[in-house]
């Protein structure tokens, strides 16, 4: 055995003996539960989808970007947000802008750590010239982990998690919203 490939071996194992290797296991960042906001989410009845960082690569590992956008607006039609296109969204005073992030970083012993996350940004109007605004993210959360490859598609499971998150502060804050089952 080369002595690269032992010493990989040797990494490896250490990390799966101190849990730093599990699929999709995830490390918390914060919570959407905030004391210093108030009703962010109020008034929002349309969004539009914007996903960053999903690589065409992923999708042979189970991660396909565009599926899980898909299914991201079905969860969210289904809380009763009008999905739009961000042309249209740019144009409606209560649209929001839904941000799914993914950051990863291939490490050379096999493995990705990883950043997911879910931000919602609202428009915040500005006076000089009707119809300018400026997106202010008003509801975030996410987290971090570790992945292999052969279980990157986990990282869907992690996004849905937090949408659903997102989906329950909203109807909190939103109880006239009308819902359909997902």
């Amino acid at each position: 055995m080369s002595k690269h490939r032992l010493s990989l071996l040797s990494v490896l194992a250490a990390a799966l003996v101190l849990g730093c290797v599990r699929p999709a296991q995830a490390i918390w960042l914060g919570g959407s539960h905030d004391d210093f906001s108030y009703a962010t989410l109020s008034g929002i009845n349309a969004v539009t989808v914007n996903m960053v960082g999903f690589s065409p690569r992923f999708k042979r590992y189970g991660l396909d970007g565009a599926a899980l956008k898909a299914e991201v607006e079905q969860r969210l039609r289904a809380a009763g947000l009008k999905v739009v296109g961000a042309a249209e969204a740019r144009t409606m005073p209560e649209a929001a802008l839904v941000v799914i992030n993914l950051n990863t970083v291939e490490s050379p012993y096999y493995y990705y750590s990883y950043s997911a996350g879910v931000k919602v940004k609202q428009k915040v109007p500005l006076p000089s010239r009707k119809g300018a605004f400026v997106p202010v993210t008003a509801w975030s959360n996410g987290q971090t982990g570790v992945v292999l490859p052969s279980n990157m598609q986990d990282i869907k499971g992690v996004v849905m998690e937090y949408v659903d998150r997102f989906i329950s502060d909203y109807r909190a804050q939103n109880p006239q919203a009308p819902s359909t089952p997902h």
